[in-house]
């Protein structure tokens, strides 16, 4: 997960790169979807600097991303940023609205299941977490992500739950 990797080994040329790119972009002041991605990722890569996350500010980018580009992997950002913000609890509500809404695309798209498992956990719903993480776990073809989210179902399982994502 994002918020356990070390912003000491990310690639600064790259990230400085990206923020020369994205000013000029900035003051055009006509903001659109490539632009609001690299807002978005210029925000998370801020953490390098001093360790913390605009969470606030990050929930306001996903929010626009979703009026001008809306699609799942940007629900399932935004839900995750909430959760930040206002808590798992709203998260997990907002989540399930969602789901409500068109359950066969939630169901099957792997990063919506991986939120909810977490969201779950934060709750301390341990045995639904489980289950979650498990399901979200046989949506990946990724050797490492589903080996990483095994874990984290047999962690819930075993009552010994580690750092949520």
């Amino acid at each position: 997960p994002l918020s356990r990797q070390d912003p000491s080994h990310w690639d600064v040329e790259l990230i400085e790169q990206g923020e020369r790119l994205l000013h000029p972009a900035h003051a055009l002041q006509r903001p659109g979807r490539f632009q609001i991605e690299a807002a978005l990722q210029s925000g998370q890569v801020a953490r390098r600097l001093d360790g913390t996350t605009d969470w606030l500010a990050l929930l306001q980018l996903h929010e626009a991303l979703l009026a001008h580009a809306p699609s799942l992997g940007a629900q399932v950002a935004t839900i995750a940023c909430l959760a930040q913000v206002h808590g798992p609890a709203q998260a997990l509500a907002r989540w399930e609205a969602l789901e409500q809404a068109d359950p066969i695309a939630w169901r099957r798209f792997q990063p919506a299941s991986a939120t909810r498992a977490d969201l779950l956990y934060r709750l301390g719903r341990f045995e639904d977490a489980a289950l979650a993480f498990g399901k979200a776990a046989s949506l990946t073809v990724d050797a490492a992500m589903r080996a990483y989210l095994l874990k984290r179902s047999q962690d819930c399982r075993e009552s010994r739950p580690r750092e949520p994502c």
